[in-house]
């Protein structure tokens, strides 16, 4: 069974305190509040993160696809972008 989920791109969004994931039709994803880490890290650095991953998605996993296509017998290329697609078809 696939589930879809809210339409791409999704956009961040900034305000004083926090940082607001959309979807492409404007609608609230996730509310995150401002928060930086020890390490220096902060969350406006993993909500970027999450947006870019999940804009990319479609496309990467599509061209892995592709190399899989035009060469189906490279092993270890292949067999690391067959991999990567299991994962990401997963549920």
């Amino acid at each position: 069974m696939s589930t879809k989920h809210t339409p791409t791109p999704w956009k961040l969004e900034k305000s004083r305190f926090h940082f607001h994931i959309d979807d492409a039709n404007g609608t609230r994803i996730a509310d995150i509040r401002f928060c930086q880490r020890p390490d220096g890290s902060t969350t406006e650095i993993e909500a970027a993160h999450i947006v870019r991953c999940v804009n990319s998605h479609e496309a990467l996993l599509a061209a892995l696809k592709a190399l899989i296509a035009e060469s189906p017998n490279q092993t270890v290329a292949g067999d690391a972008a067959r991999a990567a697609i299991a994962a990401a078809e997963s549920n």
